[in-house]
Protein backbone atom coordinates (compact mmCIF):
# COMPACT_ATOMS: atom_id res chain seq x y z
CA UNK A 1 0.00 0.00 0.00
CA UNK A 2 1.39 3.69 -1.09
CA UNK A 3 0.55 6.40 0.87
CA UNK A 4 0.67 10.09 0.81
CA UNK A 5 1.23 12.09 3.87
CA UNK A 6 -0.03 15.19 2.89
CA UNK A 7 -3.42 14.22 1.65
CA UNK A 8 -3.69 11.68 4.24
CA UNK A 9 -4.78 9.04 1.30
CA UNK A 10 -3.57 5.72 0.69
CA UNK A 11 -3.29 4.07 -2.66
CA UNK A 12 -4.05 -0.18 -4.04
CA UNK A 13 -1.11 1.04 -6.54
CA UNK A 14 1.93 2.82 -7.18
CA UNK A 15 0.88 4.29 -10.34
CA UNK A 16 -2.66 5.59 -8.46
CA UNK A 17 -0.18 7.78 -5.82
CA UNK A 18 1.83 8.72 -8.67
CA UNK A 19 -1.21 10.20 -10.77
CA UNK A 20 -1.83 12.05 -7.71
CA UNK A 21 1.82 13.47 -6.60
CA UNK A 22 1.14 14.80 -10.03
CA UNK A 23 -2.43 16.58 -9.98
CA UNK A 24 -2.74 17.52 -6.13
CA UNK A 25 0.33 17.07 -4.45
CA UNK A 26 3.16 19.01 -4.60
CA UNK A 27 6.46 17.84 -4.68
CA UNK A 28 7.51 18.84 -0.54
CA UNK A 29 5.09 15.88 0.57
CA UNK A 30 6.92 14.77 3.52
CA UNK A 31 6.39 10.50 3.22
CA UNK A 32 7.95 9.32 -0.42
CA UNK A 33 6.17 6.68 -1.69
CA UNK A 34 6.63 3.75 -0.07
CA UNK A 35 5.09 0.08 -0.09
CA UNK A 36 4.06 -1.20 3.42
CA UNK A 37 2.38 -4.05 2.93
CA UNK A 38 0.82 -6.35 -0.13
CA UNK A 39 -2.68 -5.68 -1.07
CA UNK A 40 -6.30 -6.88 0.48
CA UNK A 41 -6.96 -5.80 3.42
CA UNK A 42 -10.39 -6.90 5.60
CA UNK A 43 -11.74 -4.24 8.62
CA UNK A 44 -12.60 -5.72 11.52
CA UNK A 45 -13.26 -2.67 13.71
CA UNK A 46 -12.10 1.49 13.44
CA UNK A 47 -9.06 -0.15 14.95
CA UNK A 48 -8.42 -3.35 13.84
CA UNK A 49 -7.62 -4.49 9.67
CA UNK A 50 -6.97 -8.12 8.84
CA UNK A 51 -5.13 -9.17 6.13
CA UNK A 52 -7.30 -11.07 3.34
CA UNK A 53 -4.35 -12.87 1.82
CA UNK A 54 -1.43 -14.92 3.58
CA UNK A 55 2.44 -16.22 3.16
CA UNK A 56 3.29 -19.34 3.19
CA UNK A 57 3.25 -20.97 6.33
CA UNK A 58 1.12 -17.40 7.77
CA UNK A 59 -1.69 -18.19 9.36
CA UNK A 60 -2.80 -14.26 9.24
CA UNK A 61 -1.94 -10.83 10.09
CA UNK A 62 -3.65 -8.15 11.37
CA UNK A 63 -2.64 -4.39 11.46
CA UNK A 64 -3.74 -2.27 15.08
CA UNK A 65 -4.20 1.45 15.44
CA UNK A 66 -4.07 3.50 18.22
CA UNK A 67 -5.24 7.17 19.32
CA UNK A 68 -1.66 6.95 21.06
CA UNK A 69 0.32 8.13 18.38
CA UNK A 70 3.62 9.88 19.85
CA UNK A 71 4.57 7.23 22.55
CA UNK A 72 5.55 3.62 22.35
CA UNK A 73 4.36 2.61 25.67
CA UNK A 74 1.40 4.47 25.45
CA UNK A 75 0.54 3.11 22.29
CA UNK A 76 1.18 -0.52 22.88
CA UNK A 77 -0.36 -0.25 26.45
CA UNK A 78 -3.40 0.93 24.54
CA UNK A 79 -3.26 -1.52 22.17
CA UNK A 80 -2.57 -4.56 24.41
CA UNK A 81 -6.33 -5.93 24.91
CA UNK A 82 -6.73 -6.15 21.75
CA UNK A 83 -3.61 -8.25 20.42
CA UNK A 84 -4.07 -11.03 23.20
CA UNK A 85 -7.54 -11.04 22.50
CA UNK A 86 -6.55 -12.13 18.59
CA UNK A 87 -3.68 -14.46 19.72
CA UNK A 88 -5.80 -15.98 21.95
CA UNK A 89 -8.27 -16.67 19.61
CA UNK A 90 -5.74 -18.40 17.15
CA UNK A 91 -4.58 -20.38 20.37
CA UNK A 92 -8.24 -22.09 20.34
CA UNK A 93 -8.09 -23.00 16.69
CA UNK A 94 -4.16 -24.11 16.24
CA UNK A 95 -2.88 -24.96 20.14
CA UNK A 96 0.77 -23.51 18.90
CA UNK A 97 1.76 -20.64 16.83
CA UNK A 98 4.79 -18.64 15.89
CA UNK A 99 4.05 -14.92 16.21
CA UNK A 100 6.39 -11.50 15.63
CA UNK A 101 5.54 -7.79 15.46
CA UNK A 102 6.38 -4.95 13.13
CA UNK A 103 5.56 -1.31 14.68
CA UNK A 104 5.61 1.20 12.18
CA UNK A 105 6.13 4.79 12.37
CA UNK A 106 7.05 8.43 11.06
CA UNK A 107 10.83 9.80 11.51
CA UNK A 108 11.39 13.30 11.22
CA UNK A 109 15.00 14.56 10.74
CA UNK A 110 14.67 18.38 11.26
CA UNK A 111 17.43 19.85 10.78
CA UNK A 112 17.73 18.17 7.12
CA UNK A 113 13.61 18.73 6.59
CA UNK A 114 13.18 14.59 6.40
CA UNK A 115 10.66 12.45 7.23
CA UNK A 116 10.48 8.60 6.25
CA UNK A 117 8.55 5.37 7.40
CA UNK A 118 10.59 3.35 9.87
CA UNK A 119 9.60 0.29 11.35
CA UNK A 120 10.80 -1.63 14.21
CA UNK A 121 10.42 -5.90 14.36
CA UNK A 122 10.82 -8.79 16.94
CA UNK A 123 12.08 -12.03 16.51
CA UNK A 124 9.58 -14.85 15.73
CA UNK A 125 8.16 -16.04 19.21
CA UNK A 126 6.55 -19.41 19.78
CA UNK A 127 3.01 -19.54 21.46
CA UNK A 128 1.40 -22.46 22.71
CA UNK A 129 -2.14 -22.54 24.81
CA UNK A 130 -0.10 -22.81 28.32
CA UNK A 131 1.86 -19.61 27.17
CA UNK A 132 1.22 -16.72 29.34
CA UNK A 133 0.19 -13.94 27.37
CA UNK A 134 1.07 -11.32 29.26
CA UNK A 135 4.74 -11.84 29.73
CA UNK A 136 4.61 -13.05 25.92
CA UNK A 137 3.59 -9.34 25.38
CA UNK A 138 5.92 -7.52 27.33
CA UNK A 139 8.70 -9.35 26.02
CA UNK A 140 7.63 -7.94 22.37
CA UNK A 141 7.10 -4.90 24.13
CA UNK A 142 10.92 -4.61 25.71
CA UNK A 143 12.47 -5.83 22.08
CA UNK A 144 10.31 -2.65 20.30
CA UNK A 145 10.98 0.08 23.03
CA UNK A 146 14.94 -1.30 22.88
CA UNK A 147 15.23 -0.97 18.87
CA UNK A 148 13.04 2.21 18.83
CA UNK A 149 15.51 3.60 21.86
CA UNK A 150 18.28 2.55 20.20
CA UNK A 151 17.56 3.90 16.77
CA UNK A 152 16.60 7.66 18.10
CA UNK A 153 19.89 7.54 20.25
CA UNK A 154 22.04 7.06 17.05
CA UNK A 155 23.76 9.82 15.82
CA UNK A 156 21.26 9.87 13.01
CA UNK A 157 19.51 12.74 14.78
CA UNK A 158 15.58 11.03 13.37
CA UNK A 159 12.89 11.32 16.40
CA UNK A 160 9.58 10.11 16.26
CA UNK A 161 6.72 12.31 14.95
CA UNK A 162 3.58 9.69 14.88
CA UNK A 163 3.25 6.21 15.61
CA UNK A 164 1.23 4.28 12.30
CA UNK A 165 0.47 1.08 13.24
CA UNK A 166 1.20 -1.98 14.46
CA UNK A 167 1.60 -5.26 12.37
CA UNK A 168 0.78 -8.70 14.14
CA UNK A 169 2.09 -11.93 11.80
CA UNK A 170 0.84 -15.21 13.07
CA UNK A 171 2.07 -18.06 11.81
CA UNK A 172 2.12 -22.07 11.90
CA UNK A 173 4.45 -23.90 14.09
CA UNK A 174 4.53 -27.56 13.98
CA UNK A 175 7.00 -29.12 17.10
CA UNK A 176 9.42 -32.14 15.89
CA UNK A 177 7.14 -34.92 16.88
CA UNK A 178 8.43 -37.95 18.38
CA UNK A 179 8.39 -41.43 16.05
CA UNK A 180 9.48 -45.05 17.04
CA UNK A 181 12.10 -46.98 15.63
CA UNK A 182 13.53 -46.49 12.16
CA UNK A 183 15.41 -49.14 10.26
CA UNK A 184 18.98 -47.66 9.81
CA UNK A 185 20.20 -47.85 6.22
CA UNK A 186 22.56 -50.38 5.19
CA UNK A 187 25.88 -48.72 4.50
CA UNK A 188 25.65 -47.15 8.33
CA UNK A 189 24.42 -50.02 9.85
CA UNK A 190 27.58 -52.48 8.41
CA UNK A 191 29.60 -49.78 9.98
CA UNK A 192 29.05 -51.43 13.59
CA UNK A 193 29.27 -47.63 14.78
CA UNK A 194 25.95 -46.55 15.62
CA UNK A 195 23.38 -47.73 18.33
CA UNK A 196 19.94 -47.66 17.07
CA UNK A 197 18.06 -49.00 19.80
CA UNK A 198 14.96 -50.64 18.87
CA UNK A 199 11.33 -49.88 20.58
CA UNK A 200 7.72 -49.92 19.81
CA UNK A 201 6.82 -47.14 21.82
CA UNK A 202 6.93 -43.53 20.63
CA UNK A 203 9.84 -42.55 22.97
CA UNK A 204 12.43 -41.75 20.62
CA UNK A 205 13.57 -38.85 22.26
CA UNK A 206 14.40 -40.88 25.63
CA UNK A 207 17.10 -42.51 24.24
Amino acid sequence: MSICNKYGKSFTRATSLRRHQLSRCDENCPIPCKRLRPLGIEVIDGSVSKFTHAFKNRIASFRITSTHLISHSGFLYDIKPKVLGIINDYLQRHTSLKINFELFGIYVKPDAELSDIKSMNTENKIVTVSSNLNKIFEKFKEAIMAQASEFQEKDSNWSLQEILFLNVNINRYSAIAASSYIQLPWFIKTKCAVLNIKNIYNKCFAW
